[in-house]
This record gives structure tokens, C-alpha cells and sequence, in this order.
């Protein structure tokens, strides 16, 4: 499948969102992949990360997670529940890895991203994801 990354960098109030969409289009069926993997333009420190999909997993959740230089940045990765679009309502809400980053939930300029469909939903896998982080750039520490 082929994947497109757009980043924006937006400042609402005080926080930072870099935003990341992951599928080309709203209409692809997710599957079990590495998505896209490319390198962070600046230093950024991760405040919370957000999933969502066009159309909603059914059977099983989709499951996403997000490699800070081939290494998880959660002990609990982002959960998509079935019949919902949003990982913000997740039963399972993620968890960021105590090993995540040297000074706190931190990539660093130059780190390799990659994003991850570790599960798909079972009768229905899911469509269109996307991924959001967000937090604040070092120029604003």
C-alpha cells in the first residue's frame, strides 16, 4: 500500500500538534504493516498521541504502535476498539514506555519514526489511518 506523510506543525494556545497521516486514503483497508517510517525535522516532547480511522475495526481492535528508533515508545500500544473510530474512547488507553526517551517522552531531531498496524479487526480490519502527536518543539521549552 502506498503511504503518504504530512506534517504540520500548529500552535493551539501553548501546545504543539505535529500531525502525521499515515494512510494515502480513506478508503484503504489496514493491514498488519509497518505503515511508514520516516525521521523526526526537529525535537519534539511528546505530550499525548491520538489514533483514528475512517471506518471502524469490527471482530477485533485495531492496534497501532509507533517505533522511536526500533524501539516501542509504549508499554501499552494505541487501541482502536471495534465499531469506534477513535483512539481517544480506547477501553485500553495506551501507556508511553518508562524507556521512552532520555529526558522524558522526548524524539529527538534525526530519530527514526515508524508507524505500526500490529492488529486489524477481524471480520472488518478498519480503514484510512491516522496519527497525531502532540506536545511542544524545543524552540519552546
Amino acid at each position: 500500500m502506498a503511504v503518504t506523510v504530512v506534517a504540520a506543525r500548529q500552535m493551539v494556545g501553548d501546545v504543539a500538534t505535529f500531525l502525521i497521516l499515515a494512510s494515502p486514503n480513506d478508503t484503504a483497508n489496514l493491514t498488519v504493516a509497518t505503515l511508514k517510517t520516516f525521521y523526526a525535522p526537529y525535537k519534539f516532547l511528546v505530550t499525548s498521541v491520538r489514533a483514528g480511522l475512517a471506518a471502524f475495526p469490527s471482530g477485533d481492535p485495531a492496534m497501532v504502535d509507533i517505533l522511536i528508533n526500533g524501539v516501542s515508545m509504549f508499554d501499552t500500544v494505541i487501541t482502536i476498539d471495534q465499531f469506534t473510530i477513535t483512539s481517544r474512547v480506547a477501553s485500553t488507553p495506551y501507556v508511553f514506555s518508562s524507556g521512552f526517551g532520555s529526558g522524558g517522552n522526548i524524539i529527538q531531531d534525526g530519530d527514526k519514526i515508524e508507524i505500526v498496524v500490529t492488529q486489524v479487526g477481524s471480520s472488518s480490519p478498519g480503514k484510512g489511518l491516522h496519527v497525531a502527536f502532540k506536545g511542544t518543539f524545543e524552540t519552546e521549552w
